[in-house]
């Protein structure tokens, strides 16, 4: 006996209804989506945005920039983050450079704003696959739509991977399921379309990796009792998927390991079991924030939400919910299709990001709930049209759908405002989690950057809350940053009251002269950390890492001290970090005058100059130097045009090698070792003798 076929809902309008032109559902979804993001396109670029757009990367449409968006990773000069999603970068290569959006926020905005579109049309073709009726479909994709939680994801450039990761998903879905309700007579087309959408979806975020799974979930939910043949002739397809994936770990595999600090996912200090307890309890959080989106945050990083314990209720009361909702979605199965597809599909796409199979960067995020929260959206369109089915009142399922609809549309409206800078952004977020030490540190910034002299003690009062919040942590686990921003208001502090000439300004000096050391620490030790672990998988040595503001700050304070050997310490270190920032040799020359050493001053300055980067009054001070040494006379001459340094000078062209090998040797301990050959090539070329510069530069 043949195995009887699964009935596949009809995408056709319900009997006695007229059917709509095929633009209609489409048109109608694209006027929600402007309507509830038309405001994003006034915004700016907040938070991650900025960092993203700022890519030297994107700045030029070449093809050496192209190849180094394919082959470093997502976060440019963060070795760290473990992240690699080339199509992202390339489509904001394309609002840079193509569209020439630069660093003005509403072209990014408008790509992201179009591409949430095309999703939300795709959601409807999935969705007609799935009920009967257009306008069922239509409020599932438009609740999905206007949903507050996708805020992050589309609002925020930043959220460019989601967007484009899921149009990459659905699409191959919607693809898939409707090339499997009849013979396939183009097999061949199905898999290379299939398989262009996997490899855009994986290389764009790693949740498109999740392919194989929804293939998979389609085949359970809707061809349930085909023959075993039947499921062989499928294999192609999924080997697609996988394959997708399968390429893009292997193209990954040269790429930096991720690494996750404590402050930005506790779990990855807890055992096995307490971080997969914790991981259920945030599930919850999604749960409850997709019925309830009334307080948003970008961010929920240490101390906002608690390492689960076996005495955590909330935690359970997550476990209890989430196995009831799976046993239910199981056991109904074939009776009720349309509900285990909505549960699958939420399971499948949230489990990469959920910190139950393996530990990533962010204990939670909005921005994970993008996909997820299609399958709610199912679910809950399908709930409201089964009421007023129920009922026998459709019209008040109707309404009660658009009415979900204009709360949920409103809230994102609102939301969007939000983003519309650092200090809009933080602010709201501090509501809704108060105890994230990187939302306090966010106000704080935001504050001090919107107006120093004005608010300065209010960023000091939210630098000191994220620091309470981190302060308890084993010091390898505390963040630097939060000490350096804390250290700088300090530091302020101390100026405002008179410097180290009063008594209250010695005091502001020594507190921040205290935190500000304890960031040197964890500073060095992260550098170390991340140079053993890149020594450990035989890749080049990284350049040093670590805060230029922390070693600034830190020579200034102890320049203020007196304490001028440790300040000019803290400025060489900073010239390792950052060698071509004329802020460290200023302030070298500063400390060299203060210990009354003009030579060394008028050394570090000559690097400044050698570097290319003098400012205006460096020309000026050198001539200032140069005239009180005895043989300085012929250091500068008078072209008519202004003062030039004279390299025929004797003194001055024997303190030009002396800083030219000085920079080598700086280039060498900062790990830029193609930089210090440039020095060593440019001293060639002004007539220093190589023998002191073998020494120094590896041939």
């Amino acid at each position: 006996m043949p195995p009887r076929k699964a009935k596949i809902p009809a995408s056709k309008p319900a009997p006695g209804r007229a059917a709509h032109p095929d633009w209609f559902f489409p048109f109608l979804l694209c006027v929600v989506v402007v309507a509830a993001y038309a405001n994003s396109l006034s915004l700016g670029l907040a938070m991650d945005s900025a960092a993203l757009v700022e890519d030297p990367r994107l700045h030029a449409f070449t093809l050496a920039n192209v190849e180094r968006i394919l082959h470093e990773p997502y976060w440019w000069g963060n070795t760290r983050a473990g992240l690699y999603r080339p199509v992202t970068t390339l489509s904001l290569l394309f609002n840079y450079t193509i569209l020439g959006n630069g660093t003005a926020g509403a072209g990014y905005h408008f790509i992201n704003l179009v591409l949430h579109a095309v999703n939300v049309c795709l959601v409807f073709r999935l969705a007609l696959l799935l009920v009967p009726a257009e306008w069922p479909a239509f409020f599932t994709a438009a609740l999905w739509a206007v949903h507050p939680a996708a805020v992050e994801s589309v609002t925020n450039v930043a959220g460019r991977g989601d967007l484009l990761a899921t149009m990459a998903l659905v699409g191959a879905l919607v693809w898939y399921a409707r090339r499997t309700r009849a013979p396939d007579s183009h097999p061949a087309v199905t898999i290379a379309v299939l398989l262009a959408l996997a490899l855009c979806g994986v290389f764009s975020k790693e949740s498109g990796a999740g392919l194989a799974g929804l293939l998979l979930l389609w085949d359970l939910s809707y061809r349930p009792r085909q023959g075993v043949a039947d499921w062989l002739r499928r294999w192609p397809a999924y080997a697609t998927a996988l394959a997708s994936a399968a390429v893009f770990f292997w193209v990954r595999r040269n790429q930096p390991p991720m690494f996750v600090p404590v402050v930005d996912n506790a779990e990855i200090s807890a055992d096995f079991w307490t971080a997969r307890l914790t991981a259920v309890k945030v599930i919850g959080r999604y749960l409850r924030l997709l019925i309830f989106p009334l307080q948003l945050s970008s961010d929920y990083s240490y101390n906002q939400v608690h390492l689960a314990s076996w005495g955590d209720l909330e935690a359970w009361l997550s476990l209890v919910v989430i196995v009831a909702l799976l046993a239910a979605a199981i056991w109904r199965r074939r009776r009720d299709s349309l509900m285990f597809f909505a549960a699958g599909f939420f399971g499948i796409t949230l489990l990469p990001s959920s910190n139950l199979l393996t530990i990533i960067g962010s204990i939670m995020a909005e921005r994970f709930l993008y996909l997820p929260s299609i399958g709610f959206g199912i679910a809950l369109a399908a709930l409201i049209h089964r009421a007023g089915q129920r009922f026998g009142n459709e019209r008040a399922a109707f309404a009660a759908s658009a009415l979900l609809m204009l709360a949920f549309g409103v809230r994102t409206f609102a939301r969007n405002e939000d983003w519309r800078d650092e200090l809009s952004l933080w602010s709201s977020d501090v509501a809704a989690a108060p105890d994230s030490f990187k939302v306090r540190k966010g106000l704080g910034s935001a504050l001090f950057f919107a107006d120093q002299d004005r608010n300065l003690d209010a960023a000091l009062r939210e630098f000191e809350t994220s620091w309470r919040i981190v302060s308890d942590l084993p010091l390898p686990d505390q963040p630097a940053n939060v000490m350096t921003d804390l250290g700088t208001c300090y530091r302020i502090k101390g100026d405002r009251a008179g410097g180290s000439k009063t008594a209250e300004g010695r005091a502001w000096y020594e507190k921040a002269a205290a935190i500000l050391e304890r960031a040197r620490e964890v500073d060095r030790l992260t550098d170390r950390t991340l140079l053993a672990a890149e020594r450990a998988r035989g890749a080049p040595l990284p350049k040093v890492l670590g805060i230029p503001d922390l070693y600034q700050n830190l020579g200034n304070v102890y320049l203020n001290l007196g304490r001028t050997e440790e300040a000019l310490e803290a400025c060489r270190y900073g010239q390792l970090i950052e060698p071509h920032n004329p802020v460290f040799y200023v302030a070298i020359a500063a400390v060299e005058m203060a210990r009354g050493n003009r030579d060394g001053a008028a050394l570090a300055l000559l690097e400044q100059t050698l570097v290319g980067s003098a400012k205006s009054g460096t020309e000026a001070q050198l001539r200032g130097l140069y005239s009180a040494f005895p043989d300085g006379g012929c250091a500068f001459t008078d072209t008519g045009n202004g003062w030039k340094l004279n390299t025929g000078c004797p003194r001055v062209q024997r303190d030009v090698c002396a800083a030219y090998l000085e920079l080598a040797k700086i280039m060498v301990a900062g790990r830029q070792p193609a930089e210090a050959l440039r020095q060593k090539q440019a001293a060639s070329l002004d007539g220093c003798p190589m023998a002191a510069f073998d020494a120094v530069v590896p041939k």
